[in-house]
């Protein structure tokens, strides 16, 4: 029983997850920070968003850096408006640290 996998995030340096298996480091996304409020909420909004739609770890953390940049890019816990499509693209584009 136990835990099966633990998924933290790491700042400027990105996201870290963690089996008994492997430990997999995952970038930020380059962008200007304005605010960091409630980035790490929504790192596991995204992270769990991405399992499950059934990613893999990598892409759910891959998925929850983009929601926390998008976040990270506006002031307060409310700037900007988001949705799966816009977050996923940002994914696939934006520059990582």
């Amino acid at each position: 029983r136990g835990v099966a996998c633990v998924a933290l995030t790491a700042g400027a340096d990105g996201a870290l997850v963690v089996t008994p298996d492997e430990t997999i480091a995952v970038p930020a996304f380059a962008i200007d920070v304005v605010d960091t409020t409630g980035c790490g909420d929504s790192f596991s909004a995204g992270f769990l968003v991405g399992r499950h739609l059934g990613r893999d770890l990598q892409g759910s953390a891959v998925l929850g850096c983009a929601v926390a940049a998008q976040v990270a890019r506006g002031l307060g816990t409310t700037a900007g408006s988001y949705d799966l499509d816009s977050v996923v693209e940002f994914a696939r584009s934006a520059p990582t640290g």
